[in-house]
């Protein structure tokens, strides 16, 4: 099946997430799971620095300066 990209705010995603808690869990537990394992992905890649935006330190361990 192909897959969908959706644009949803945090509060958005908590709202869909909020419903699906209330439907039986058989019904929607993989579908939840999903969904918190795509936003803390997105969470965590926001988190961290680009690593083409860091310079080395001069004088770090392993730079051509020390």
């Amino acid at each position: 099946m192909d897959e969908l990209v959706l644009r949803l705010t945090a509060n958005e995603v908590n709202a869909v997430l909020y419903s699906l808690g209330k439907q039986p869990y058989e019904a929607v537990a993989e579908l939840i799971g999903k969904i918190n394992a795509q936003a803390m992905a997105q969470i965590q890649e926001r988190s961290q620095p680009a690593t083409a935006d860091v310079l080395p330190f001069p004088g770090a361990q392993g730079s051509q300066d020390g």
